[in-house]
């Protein structure tokens, strides 16, 4: 069977290699693709880079964690200063978390949008349609519940299964 997979958030790229790896073939929409470059995906496998909502995913969240993770791979390449930088890195991130949580807390959020027409006219909705209508598959994965408005839409439309790993 084809699937498509939806993984805006790249800490779940294991997860979705594992799950891809039992399947026919595959296309995988992610935001960021370079989180599978080290994973051997099969030969029918192929990445798509798309952009989520920015509602959905807020773009500096994504900037931040591609930073740091850019700095950690960096410091990791084996000197005392690196392993310094490191820990230094994962202290600060570790109190932002804090900082950035007391934020929302602090103002009200955004709903997500739930107008079927802007979600159809995202990047990723668009991004689906075309490998349908070029490859198609017959299933529908979220390794990520931000992708889950646009995914769900998708399925809605054109009556495919929606599964949530």
């Amino acid at each position: 069977m084809r699937i498509a997979a939806l993984i805006s958030q790249p800490l779940r790229a294991n997860y979705c290699k594992a799950y891809v790896d039992r399947c026919d073939g595959a296309v995988i929409l992610t935001s960021d693709p370079s989180a599978f470059d080290e994973l051997d995906l099969g030969l029918e496998t192929h990445v798509l880079a798309v952009s989520p909502l920015p509602e959905l995913v807020p773009s500096k969240r994504l900037t931040r964690s591609r930073l740091f993770r850019t700095v950690v791979e960096r410091a990791r390449r084996g000197s005392r200063v690196g392993r310094w930088a490191e820990m230094t890195a994962k202290r600060f991130a570790w109190r932002l978390r804090y900082v950035d949580r007391a934020l929302l807390l602090a103002r009200r959020r955004r709903q997500a949008p739930s107008d079927p027409e802007s979600l159809r006219s995202s990047a990723i909705y668009q991004a689906l349609l075309g490998e349908a209508a070029n490859d198609g598959f017959q299933q529908l994965v979220v390794f990520d519940v931000f992708d889950l408005p646009i995914a769900l839409q998708f399925g809605d439309d054109n009556g495919m299964d929606v599964l949530v790993r």
